[in-house]
């Protein structure tokens, strides 16, 4: 590409030609790495900076505008940021408007073009308008070295990615922790030891505190963390858990945006999470409770190590991997860009507008998008790699946005701790807002109850009576925790408890069914019930409780179980897996219609009786 191709393609807004005659950069270089492959490590602009060892920057939120300052070449700059404009894996820019500097403003540009399949040219741009003459000669004499510093990151970048073994040059040297903090990590590494937290995991908790990078530490994501490490998310999840109470990490409740996905506000308890929240950025309002608004991460414990939160760039591309394609278009303008899209659903926003468009990405190798920012009810289908028209021909200028609608699979929701019990053992005093209501999403919930348990009361007598209830209460703990869930309350003698995963529920059940079936020592026998569905959570009797039909139907169902037997909705029973689960334990059901107190439909369940000693051993 050269200079006159990607000013064609780029070409200055009027208002900035009228501050006065740019000074431009403009390189190619050729990066012996994949596309895809390339363009993460490019667009994360904040870390890549720092590997051209170029000075942090400050960055502030007003009235939906981002604001910067730094310190560069002895001058202090300040500037406003330019909604950042990309389209996937092809091109990159963005433009800061200096109030104090040695500029008036700066574009950037990177577009990536594939020489081969394990090749790319990248070609560099900066156009600066100096604000005197003396700003144009710094400018000038400081672009022979950031060339110089763009090749020497670009060749440790293509070294690291080609060379087995070699080390990820984003990675700064670990810092040095005061004795207090040495001893103190010491300290925790024996605690989380003795908490029955995987060892290996709690190590590698510790060792990453003490020499992980701060940008990474400033936020720590446990889907991302576990799928970095490749260990088991649950696991991972229980260790952080202990390491807040050991004192290693702190938790947040982050409100999250439902556009771009930035974090709109921070809250140290669950109780303190809002029922609304807003984006000036994105210029929307929004309630809390719509399933993942709220998420939930770590922090290093300020008492181990300061960790601020540093920026060598806004990098908003980095922060906003879900938008495939964002794009600022000025008044009357058009562009025509082209990037490739995986099948599936897509989502078309338009900055201010409420009613996004929707595209709908099918088999075919090729499609057509045309896309203005004012049609309304924008409809559209294509292929995988789709060209696209956007047109803005109003009188303001617009951001134009392409976003997967899949949810972040790196997101900790709430429902992940409401269904672990370390969770609610270890932070029992959480609770949500008296006037919060958090849609958790689809839930598995588990009723147990004692059959018989008034006669049982009568012929045992008070005490004995009693200390076999509280074992009984342990075992279902117990058995809960093992598959996976969590106990959401007590109920007189019965437990009602919840499971992400239906078949962890229905192991629960089997293994409950076994403890306490015929050839168990226990005096107490129970009744299963089990359903699948949308749940919501509530604080009720100031702790986090389950409502809605889901744990209705899941409670009433019990009426047609007995001693032994287990409850189903064939709701429950349609999940991935759950039949399969029943095969191998050479299980079937009895099949019934049920007619539920206060709902109109009749209900297909079945009813599942485990009695045989076999069972017991094979499950």
């Amino acid at each position: 590409m050269t200079l006159a191709d990607l000013l064609q393609k780029f070409p200055w807004p009027e208002r900035y030609r009228s501050l006065g005659r740019p000074l431009e950069w403009f390189w190619n270089f050729r990066v012996a790495i994949p596309r895809a492959k390339l363009w993460p490590l490019i667009m994360d602009t904040s870390r890549f900076n720092r590997l051209m060892e170029l000075p942090a920057m400050n960055f502030e939120e007003k009235d939906g505008i981002l604001y910067g300052s730094s310190r560069n070449a002895g001058f202090h700059l300040e500037w406003k940021e330019i909604p950042w404009s990309w389209t996937s894996e092809h091109t990159l820019t963005n433009a800061r408007e200096y109030s104090k500097g040695f500029a008036h403003v700066v574009r950037a540009v990177y577009v990536l073009e594939e020489e081969s399949a394990e090749a790319v040219n990248l070609t560099v741009y900066f156009g600066w308008i100096p604000r005197n003459f003396f700003g144009r000669v710094l400018l000038f004499f400081a672009g022979s070295s950031i060339k110089r510093s763009y090749a020497k990151a670009l060749a440790a970048i293509e070294a690291s990615v080609n060379a087995p073994g070699a080390t990820n040059p984003f990675v700064p040297p670990a810092p040095t922790l005061s004795p207090s903090s040495l001893a103190r990590l010491n300290e925790i590494r024996t605690t989380l030891r003795s908490s029955g937290v995987d060892e290996a995991i709690s190590a590698r908790l510790v060792d990453y505190v003490q020499n992980g990078d701060d940008l990474d530490l400033y936020r720590i994501r446990v889907g991302a963390l576990a799928r970095i490490w490749n260990v088991d998310r649950r696991a991972l999840l229980r260790g952080c858990l202990h390491a807040t109470r050991a004192g290693l990490l702190t938790m947040s409740y982050d409100i999250i945006c439902p556009h771009c996905r930035g974090v709109r506000q921070e809250v140290s308890t669950l109780g303190d999470v809002p029922e609304r929240g807003n984006c000036e950025v994105c210029e929307i309002d929004f309630t809390n409770e719509s399933e993942g608004i709220v998420e939930i991460t770590f922090h290093v414990h300020p008492s181990i190590r300061s960790v601020p939160r540093v920026f060598f760039c806004s990098a908003e591309p980095a922060q906003k991997r879900h938008i495939k394609l964002q794009q600022y278009l000025e008044p009357g303008s058009k562009l025509d860009a082209e990037l490739p899209l995986a099948t599936g659903r897509y989502r078309l926003r338009v900055k201010g507008f409420s009613k996004p468009g929707l595209l709908m990405v099918g088999p075919d190798p090729e499609g057509f998008v045309e896309w203005t920012a004012e049609d309304r009810e924008f409809r559209a289908e294509s292929g995988q790699m789709s060209r696209f028209s956007i047109k803005n021909p109003t009188e303001k200028g617009q951001t134009f946005t392409l976003e997967t609608t899949e949810k972040d699979p790196d997101a900790l929701l709430p429902a992940a701790l409401f269904n672990l019990q370390e969770f609610h053992d270890l932070f029992s005093a959480e609770s949500l807002a008296a006037d919060l209501q958090l849609e958790i999403g689809e839930q598995t919930i588990l009723f147990t109850d004692m059959v018989g348990s008034t006669s049982f009361y009568a012929s045992s007598g008070d005490s004995k009576a009693f200390v076999a209830v509280k074992k009984h209460f342990e075992e279902v703990y117990r058995e809960v925790r093992d598959a996976n869930g969590a106990v959401i309350k007590t109920i007189g003698d019965a437990v009602m408890a919840s499971f992400a995963d239906p078949v962890d529920a229905m192991h629960a059940a089997v293994s409950l069914q076994n403890k306490f079936g015929p050839s168990s020592p226990s005096p107490i026998r129970l009744r299963v019930s089990i359903h699948t569905g949308q749940c919501i959570a509530v604080n009720l009797n100031s702790g986090i409780d389950y409502f809605g039909t889901t744990v209705n139907v899941a409670a009433k169902i019990q009426n047609v179980a007995g001693a032994g037997e287990i409850a189903c909705t064939a709701q429950f029973l349609a999940k991935p897996g759950v039949r399969a689960f029943l095969s191998q334990r050479g299980l079937s059901g009895e099949s019934m219609p049920y007619r539920i107190p206060g709902l109109s439909d009749t209900w297909s369940l079945e009813r599942f009786r485990i009695t045989a000693p076999e069972v017991a051993r094979n499950a």
